[in-house]
């Protein structure tokens, strides 16, 4: 009831209804298997926006932010619009080395003539440089293998986009769970750390099964594959390696596949692999 209730209001709110208040619902519990419920929602006055400005701006020109913001006059009042924007903003200090800018949202509305006038109120904070990139959580995977994914570095401004970049380009190697990245105050004046935390998962895959078709007859396979292959090591995981080996064997065909690769050749954006087969 409490989920329903939060998600009316928040249609209601990117509807325009920003005034809009949801009483305390009706429960008949006369009968438990067939129990009615009666939402009572007080929907108030249906907003447009009449003005919008952005305070708190010190170290750029206010329109070079005026040019995030895409509501106009008379547009309906949209919570979620409104909010977008203050991200976009937050986005611009972000990616220009200002880690700690807040930003506040003022609403001035007037019930009678269904307008609101919308004030950013902006924090700016201090800009800082990273200092150092601190990776945390990888048992496995080599301290390598993540941070060559890492498009920041030490002593480079903070750039927030380039977090989310970072954040992507490790989720998308497919070995963990969870990737969180974030800013850390370091005991430098005016920098900060990149903390890196990951959580790993099985990168391993085993395969096997037996079949029969008019070609092949009787026939069965065993596949082995591992996506974070090391080949040094015991156990042979976290150097970011390709591996697989898969066997067939059968009444009248025989196949031994094996492949390798090694996306990061000589630690170098080189690519290289080799493939190896026998079939009878």
């Amino acid at each position: 009831i409490k989920n329903d209730q939060k998600m009316i209001k928040s249609y209601y709110l990117n509807k325009g209804f920003l005034d809009v208040q949801l009483l305390s619902p009706k429960i008949n519990e006369i009968d438990p298997l067939a129990t009615k419920i009666t939402y009572i929602i007080d929907e108030g006055r249906h907003y447009k926006i009449k003005s919008y400005k952005i305070v708190g701006v010190t170290s750029f020109e206010v329109e070079e932010l005026e040019q995030r913001v895409n509501i106009a006059q008379g547009e309906e009042a949209s919570r979620q619009k409104i909010e977008l924007i203050t991200e976009s903003i937050r986005s611009f200090y972000g990616n220009r080395g200002f880690v700690n800018t807040s930003i506040g949202v003022s609403y001035d509305t007037n019930p009678t003539t269904g307008h609101v006038d919308i004030t950013y109120l902006v924090n700016e904070g201090k800009k800082s440089s990273i200092s150092n990139v601190i990776i945390k959580g990888n048992k496995r995977t080599l301290d390598k293998v993540i941070r060559r994914e890492i498009v920041v570095l030490p002593g480079e401004d903070f750039n927030r986009s380039r977090l989310v970049a970072s954040r992507n380009r490790l989720l998308n190697l497919n070995y963990f769970k969870k990737v969180d990245i974030s800013p850390k105050p370091s005991e430098k004046e005016n920098f900060h750390d990149v903390l890196v935390e990951v959580e790993e998962k099985p990168t391993g895959q085993f395969n096997a099964g037996i079949g029969m078709s008019s070609m092949d007859s009787l026939i069965g396979y065993v596949d082995i594959s591992q996506g974070n292959f090391k080949y040094n090591t015991w156990p042979p995981i976290g150097g970011g390696q390709k591996f697989q080996v898969r066997i067939q064997a059968g009444t009248r065909r025989n196949d031994l596949e094996f492949s390798f690769s090694e996306p990061w050749f000589l630690d170098k954006k080189l690519s290289f692999g080799v493939n190896a087969y026998h079939r009878e």
